[in-house]
């Protein structure tokens, strides 16, 4: 009996602990600057003011727009509701963090659709955030919508025709972000072809980005993108189109259209799509102008080169095949696989070599066997053309 009359009271105790915290819960425990890591690779900024008004700018984005809503204390939680229509619930987590829980609508019973943790932010410290990102200081920005042309832009002259507007960029879409979608790599039994999937990167501002895809388009072609209905519209400069919306059981699904094609057709293909991470495929759209690499630049002799050189040499061949020679002489097989900017040679001891493009040759680095290409590399080396091959 008294074991059990023991759990009764600690039960009771945590209860009326619970209770007392959320009584305890008010206004001045979520007023203030806020940082928050968004899985798109960006950060926001949000700043909750005294009389139920906040706003958001974006760091890290190609975006100037601030946002602003509106809020109210339900309980222990603060409801904020954003002119986009987003409405994202706050909770008091820690003595200097929240937990922030984002809906597509005002409806807030079902689950969220993302979910991510927020750092009370030093005031002194949002000039440096806002810097290059918003157009002045949120404090400042109150009575501005962010609508200014953006820096060395010229005037349009006066138009002979009304133009359409353009939609606005979609600052809190669920659709921004990276997603990876699976695609025919090409080549021979797989090899030396493309990459067997590709990622889309639809950010705030409005632009849309590939990397490794295999299409029609130019490898530098950019889009642009729009949310309507619940789904993303895609356009590209060369013309082709995709739609990414809801697909069965909580998947997500690719359409793609050629040039002549509308949005009411049926489209050319339908495959799916799933979200990726900023750190998964953020070093693809983020490493400054990518070079795109063909079979002609990789093929031929290899040598490593300066202080860290191992005196080994890599043939790589047509049709997938490498060979790797050590100092010993010994000889290793191996299958490479071309991506856009970089090559990955699987060696059969299972070992792995990365090359990307360096200013003299290539930049190898080298991951012993059973370690994943996104861990650090066991040891980095330049490879030279060798014998002018």
């Amino acid at each position: 009996m008294p074991l059990f009359r023991s759990i009764w009271l600690l039960l009771a105790l945590l209860f009326a602990g619970q209770l007392v915290h959320a009584q305890d819960v008010s206004a001045d425990d979520f007023r203030g600057f806020w940082i928050v890591r968004e899985s798109a690779g960006d950060t926001c900024v949000i700043n909750i003011k005294a009389g139920g008004r906040l706003s958001c700018f974006w760091t890290g984005t190609r975006t100037n727009d601030i946002i602003h809503g509106s809020w109210e204390v339900d309980g222990d939680r603060l409801v904020a509701k954003w002119d986009s229509g987003v409405t994202d619930v706050f909770e008091v987590w820690g003595a200097s963090s929240l937990v922030r829980k984002s809906y597509q609508s005002s409806d807030i019973s079902g689950e969220p659709f993302e979910e991510a943790r927020a750092t009370r932010l030093d005031p002194r410290q949002v000039g440096s955030l806002a810097s290059g990102s918003a157009n002045s200081s949120d404090e400042a920005s109150d009575e501005e919508s962010g609508d200014k042309p953006l820096v060395g832009e010229a005037e349009e002259p006066e138009p002979q025709a009304p133009k359409e507007t353009p939609p606005p960029a979609p600052l809190q879409s669920n659709y921004v972000g990276y997603w990876v979608i699976p695609q025919s790599g090409g080549g021979f039994m797989g090899f030396g072809g493309g990459s067997d999937k590709f990622y889309l990167f639809l950010s705030r501002s409005g632009e849309a980005k590939v990397s490794l895809r295999s299409w029609d388009e130019s490898p530098g072609a950019v889009g642009r993108w729009h949310e309507k209905n619940g789904s993303a519209y895609i356009e590209w400069s060369g013309g082709t189109k995709d739609l990414l919306q809801p697909g069965t059981q909580s998947n997500f699904e690719f359409l793609t259209y050629s040039r002549k094609q509308g949005w009411s057709d049926k489209p050319k293909q339908a495959r799916k799509a799933e979200r990726s991470s900023a750190s998964e495929a953020g070093r693809l759209f983020n490493a400054g102008d990518v070079q795109f690499l063909s079979v002609d630049d990789i093929r031929g002799s290899w040598k490593t080169v300066g202080e860290d050189a191992d005196e080994q040499s890599i043939q790589i061949d047509g049709w997938g095949r490498a060979v790797r020679t050590g100092a010993d002489q010994k000889k290793l097989q191996g299958e490479w696989r071309l991506y856009s900017d970089y090559l990955v040679i699987n060696w059969e001891d299972g070992s792995k070599d990365l090359l990307r493009p360096g200013a003299r040759g290539f930049v190898r680095e080298v991951f012993a066997p059973g370690v994943p290409l996104s861990s650090p590399p066991s040891s980095q080396q330049l490879l030279v053309r060798a014998n002018g091959s």
